[in-house]
């Protein structure tokens, strides 16, 4: 094999003119290798095996063979061939059609098409380039059974699942796609993991099935997408969702492709307009190193009821004769290192939100719920020691522009007081003047145990929020009312003592720079039940009863679930909203309106006075005990796998209170019925300048909804809202009157990317998360600002920076479901992109630097 000539075609002996008189392993090998890289430079996504494959397939075969058998290989290599066989190779398309099973490890860069009737079955490795994409068709399935989906090209993510449905049909195996992850199965390194939809904006492909247990989601952008679907039974019931997961662990960690990829993390889960998803025993966590702007959620929802619950081992428990898990027995939720661990809004959706027994840690708020009422947050335990990236304030729990919550038997707590972070317990804003409650919770360490801001009850209000039997344990403030702002102005009664606990208060137990004067009953059962340093707004009424303060939750005969939610008004209930509906009348026709409002002797003689308070008190107690009742039957309706929506209408139509009647109308609206009649009965319930201007408020958001009322009447698509539209939204938001502006601050958010500030917002991709100021680059370059021009833009989009002392980073243009459509590098202060190329719709232009993100939108023509 060492000849150092060969022969032409006449049989002439030629000399080799190049190399010499060298052949064989040793000049073959450097020649193999080059085409190796050639084939690799053109699909870096192939692996070694796949590398060698090609070059076997595409080598000429050598007529003399026949003289050195076996010694020859695969024949001569030919490098042309495998570099265009590189080009497509594994980029085909796959449609299943029956039952297949994938063990081995495999390659796709295509689209893969699980059809209906057929199942997929991986158990094996699947690497996915980055136009990869797994497609269930309605009737069909993938199950991915200890097998792992992950990318395989260095440093680029995949599509994803994209599980279809037809969001018109019941949530059946039959009439949905259906996904199914166990036994340690993993997605990795996906822009979206699982999406219950088809790729794009095709709504009416919603409704798949996604059911995961044992499962983990690793270093996805977002790992699931629920999209609206709503099971509608016999057109006045909706079925749960039937996903589901449990045990599962979503993390992402500083291994992840999203800067290669000009992306940033979004959500572990997101939730738009479904019905009890389940999240049982899962872990949730954000493990970088990121700034702010980058930490996202584990959960973020609008319109969608979930529930976070322990799992509970059953084997040795009877879990319908308990309300615990006993703990050997229970695997809890968990959320670490995210912006906002769950974060609920709403636009007047009537979904159920749960979160019991959960463990959060290193976040910069736990759990946020904004404008969703009637929801439960229980026995879950907010450890407050530590915050993640660069956030520098911590809540455990945001209530804002909602009521008739349940919260519980929480746990917030810090070892020692932060002298550089200001911490928070709760934090209740605008909750309205209806009776809410926070009951048996526990605060340790924080500078404001509770803050309550906003309007939360009133001086001519007989009910609004009170806080009894929580324990307040080494704090700055335990109650701090802020200026300008109120809670109930009775706090406990004679009867019932408030009789909260309060041990080495710092600052005050009852700080109160509100509008409201307060009146604290407590008991004399322990010097603890006395508030330290009170405001002198404060008065303090001892020797009340004692409260029993005993748990609603695991009390006698009460356990969650409860057995069964109570249809209508019972009886009982229905004589007590007589015996309220009297004495409001007299109350009213008396005047005693006008003396608790200036209860001056120079007016009134102070036996009237007398007479109006205790009528005014006498309300009270049987409002709150009104509340109190429908709230419970309220949620133990919505939490029923079967929402009864006529039930809900026959509840919220017997309680008392501005916001039953809000309530009563988002019901008829999600019933395809009209709500205008109810909601012309609100305004004439209106008493102060402040609900009036809420009340026009949000008769405009109403209208919005049902100018977008979508497939199913009850269901906004917001989606395709047109840009007048957005900008009445942001008009909404920015009146600031109360829930209607909540909502639509919400709305605006997920569906938007309109979060905190019009030209500096945080983007995941168009729906994103919140900002906060320091996350912006404004905070590192104070004059700064991102024009588009025009706007809405035909051929060509203009983009200009000013103020920027580094124009240097990444432009990236993104569709409304956050598909990246353009992508450029720019140094320049004004760049110029042709678009003429993208279909009309809205799209969203950020702008990422290492000092942070800039988003702006546009509208393409």
């Amino acid at each position: 094999m060492g000849a150092s000539s060969t022969l032409d075609t006449n049989g002439n002996a030629v000399t080799w003119p190049y190399y010499g008189s060298y052949i064989g392993t040793s000049f073959s090998t450097p020649i193999v290798a080059g085409v190796c890289a050639l084939v690799k430079s053109i699909n870096r996504c192939l692996t070694p095996e796949d590398v060698q494959d090609i070059i076997k397939l595409t080598a000429d075969s050598i007529q003399d063979e026949y003289l050195y058998p076996g010694l020859l290989g695969a024949g001569r290599v030919n490098a042309y061939k495998a570099v265009s066989l590189a080009q497509t190779y594994h980029n085909q398309n796959d449609t299943i059609v029956s039952n297949v099973t994938w063990s081995t490890n495999s390659f796709r860069g295509g689209t893969i098409v699980i059809d209906s009737l057929a199942t997929l079955t991986i158990t094996g490795t699947l690497h996915c380039a980055s136009s990869a994409r797994i497609i269930v068709r309605p009737g069909g399935k993938l199950i991915v059974d200890g097998g792992t989906l992950t990318n395989a090209c260095t440093g680029e993510m995949w599509q994803g699942i994209f599980v279809e449905g037809n969001r018109n049909l019941h949530q059946t195996e039959a009439n949905q796609g259906t996904v199914v992850l166990r036994n340690g199965a993993v997605i990795e390194n996906a822009l979206r993991g699982i999406r219950t939809g088809a790729p794009g904006d095709n709504w009416n492909t919603t409704g798949g099935i996604v059911q995961c247990s044992n499962s983990t989601f690793h270093n996805n952008r977002k790992s699931v997408e629920f999209l609206s679907y709503a099971d509608v039974i016999s057109g006045t019931n909706i079925r749960d969702n039937l996903g589901s997961f449990s045990n599962c662990t979503f993390t992402v960690d500083n291994d992840n492709l999203f800067a290669s990829n000009s992306t940033a993390f979004d959500a572990h889960a997101t939730l738009w307009d479904v019905k009890g998803v389940t999240f049982e025993g899962c872990t949730f966590a954000n493990a970088t190193t990121a700034m702010t702007y980058d930490r996202g959620y584990a959960i973020w929802a609008i319109d969608a009821g979930f529930r976070v619950a322990t799992l509970c081992d059953t084997v040795l428990v009877e879990p319908t004769t308990i309300c615990q898990c006993p703990e050997n027995k229970a695997t809890y939720s968990q959320f670490s290192g995210f912006l906002t661990a769950i974060s609920a809004s709403t636009s007047g959706n009537t979904y159920y939100v749960l979160v019991d027994e959960a463990q959060f840690s290193n976040n910069g708020t736990g759990i946020s719920v904004s404008g969703n009422n009637h929801v439960t947050v229980t026995r879950n335990d907010f450890d407050m020691n530590s915050l993640p990236g660069t956030i520098t304030e911590g809540t455990g729990l945001s209530l804002s522009g909602c009521t008739g919550y349940l919260v519980e038997e929480n746990n917030f707590h810090r070892t020692a007081l932060s002298s550089n972070f200001p911490f928070e317990g709760i934090c209740v804003e605008s909750s309205g003047t209806a009776a809410n409650s926070l009951y048996r919770n526990d605060f340790s360490h924080l500078q404001k145990a509770v803050r309550v801001v906003g309007t939360n009850g009133g001086s001519q209000k007989p009910v609004g929020l009170v806080c009894s039997c929580n324990s307040f344990q080494n704090n700055v403030y335990d109650f701090y009312v802020a200026a300008s702002s109120n809670m109930s102005p009775q706090q406990g009664s004679a009867s019932a003592g408030a009789d909260n606990s309060f041990l080495k208060t710092s600052s005050s137990s009852l700080y109160n720079a509100g509008t409201v004067a307060t009146d604290y009953y407590y008991s004399g059962a322990t010097f603890s039940h006395v508030p330290y340093n009170p405001t002198s707004n404060v008065t303090l009424w001892g020797h009340a009863t004692a409260n029993p303060c005993l748990s609603t939750l695991c009390g006698s005969g009460n356990v969650l679930p409860p057995p069964g939610p109570t249809k209508s008004p019972d009886a009982g209930y229905l004589a007590l909203k007589a015996q309220y509906d009297t004495l409001l009348s007299e109350f009213e026709s008396r005047g005693y309106a006008d003396i608790v409002a200036d209860p001056s002797e120079d007016l009134h003689s102070q036996a009237d006075i007398l007479s109006a308070r205790l009528a005014l008190a006498q309300l009270g107690e049987l409002e709150r005990e009104l509340h109190t009742r429908s709230g419970n039957a309220v949620r133990a309706l919505l939490r029923d796998t079967l929402l009864d929506l006529p039930a809900l209408e026959s509840w919220f139509a017997a309680t008392p209170g501005l916001s039953s009647r809000y309530s009563l109308a988002e019901i008829e609206y999600l019933s395809g019925e009209s709500n205008a009649l109810t909601l012309q009965g609100v305004s004439a319930l209106l008493e102060t300048e402040e609900e009036r201007d809420e009340y026009d408020n949000y008769m405009a958001f109403n209208a919005l909804k049902e100018a977008l009322s979508g497939y199913l009447h009850g269901h906004a698509d917001w989606p395709s809202a047109t840009e007048t539209q957005i900008a009445e939204l942001q008009r909404i938001a920015d009146a600031n009157t109360g829930r209607s502006s909540v909502m639509a601050r919400g709305v605006l958010c997920f569906f938007f990317g309109i979060c905190e500030d019009e030209d500096f917002t945080v983007m995941g991709d168009p729906r994103h998360f919140a900002a906060t100021g320091e996350n912006d680059i404004s905070s590192h370059h104070q004059d700064v600002s991102m024009k588009l021009y025009p706007n809405p833009a035909t051929n060509t989009l203009h983009i200009e920076f000013e103020g920027l002392d580094d124009p240097q980073g990444t432009i990236t243009v993104a569709d409304i479901t956050g598909v990246v459509v353009q992508h450029a590098e720019t140094s320049q202060r004004g760049v110029t992109i042709d678009v003429s190329h993208l279909t009309p719709g809205l799209y969203v232009v950020s702008f990422r630097n290492k000092n942070g993100v800039a988003v702006r939108k546009f509208v393409k023509m």
